[in-house]
């Protein structure tokens, strides 16, 4: 080989490398998009329970104002000072106002905590509440979301009274169920309401939660996908070492044999594979990164392979060869071939 064969087809190699490298690369574009997608998917999923509503509890709680806790400050800046309640100190004040719990009072008599969960104080004040049973009208339901362990949802049913004193049993899932809603205090969910709303509460989980059991069945489905993809490339690596092999004498070396099959598929742009399952052909027809025909009969099939595939096959031989951890002048075609085999049989099982 001249010097200038050689540089030509070492610039073939890297230009081959650079547009496998940049086949699995996403493009700013594209990142662009999925950042784009997955804001929109986060602003469209609604909380039970919002700030606004976290407030709207605590500054119209009479409960809250007969224990001494009063309004403080003025123009998006307010924060309610927490009095009265066990576990809390004195000059407490709870606020939504970031601007507020940021900069703390002008004054600095009193320390800002944030009024959402995991707070502390706001914590403390869900405790104290939390003490008292809930009204005999309410009843609470939980439903466990399938495919997921140890994940419920919580709900309440509720008996209400609507206009004209007509009793109705209501599913209460968020602070917006909540409005206008008249309880009917003294009565009871009765055993068949809650049945009917815990179905509902189960149809709404399920339908709320339905993308994310597709998500796992997909993530299923492409990891079986890839371990065909491994399956092929490696059955594509033993048949063209076989091949490459039988003509280099008794008992070859493997890496002079590797080097002429990576010389052959510098020069074809496909290369005629045998002994392909035909299971795997037929199952993952549509996912495979080649076109092929698709076999109907037999266990195994001869298929045309192009040379992206090839020079995979190369490098995942060269890998296991290196993993062998054996002097190049010693390593033998047969060695390396064994281990191509055990590994097709351990990832058959799995696909």
């Amino acid at each position: 080989m001249t010097p200038e064969e050689l540089e030509a087809r070492a610039r073939e190699r890297l230009v081959a490398q650079r547009q496998r490298t940049e086949s699995m690369e996403l493009s700013a574009g594209e990142l662009y998009e999925i950042y784009q997608r997955m804001s929109k998917a986060i602003d469209g999923i609604s909380s039970p329970v919002t700030l606004e509503d976290i407030w709207t509890t605590l500054v119209e709680s009479e409960h809250l104002r007969s224990l001494g806790c009063e309004i403080i400050g003025q123009n998006g800046r307010q924060g309610l000072k927490i009095s009265g309640v066990p576990g809390v100190a004195a000059d407490v004040v709870l606020t939504i106002s970031r601007e507020l719990y940021e900069e703390g009072l002008a004054d600095g008599t009193a320390k800002v905590h944030f009024a959402s969960y995991g707070d502390p104080v706001f914590d403390a004040v869900l405790d104290y509440f939390s003490q008292y049973d809930l009204p005999t009208c309410i009843t609470k339901l939980t439903v466990p979301v399938p495919q997921l362990e140890e994940v419920e949802v919580v709900a309440l049913a509720a008996v209400c009274q609507e206009s004209g004193g007509k009793r109705k049993a209501v599913l209460i899932r968020s602070w917006q169920d909540l409005k206008e809603l008249q309880l009917a205090e003294g009565d009871r969910v009765h055993e068949t309401e809650l049945h009917e709303l815990r179905q509902q509460l189960e149809r709404e989980v399920n339908k709320e939660f339905n993308h994310y059991f597709g998500l796992q069945r997909i993530e299923k489905h492409n990891v079986r996908v890839a371990v065909a993809h491994e399956v092929v490339t490696l059955l594509v690596a033993k048949n063209l070492l076989e091949v490459r092999g039988h003509n280099a004498g008794k008992s070859p070396l493997f890496w002079p044999v590797l080097k002429e099959v990576e010389e052959l598929v510098l020069e074809r742009e496909r290369i005629l594979i045998d002994g392909l399952p035909t299971s795997i052909l037929r199952t993952f027809s549509q996912e495979l990164l080649f076109d092929y025909h698709v076999p109907s009969l037999g266990d195994v099939e001869a298929v045309p392979v192009p040379r992206i595939i090839l020079t995979s096959a190369c490098h995942v031989a060269g890998r296991l060869a290196d993993s062998l951890k054996k002097k190049k002048s010693e390593l033998s075609l047969v060695t390396v071939l064994g281990r191509i085999n055990r590994e097709v049989a351990v990832r058959m099982r799995e696909v």
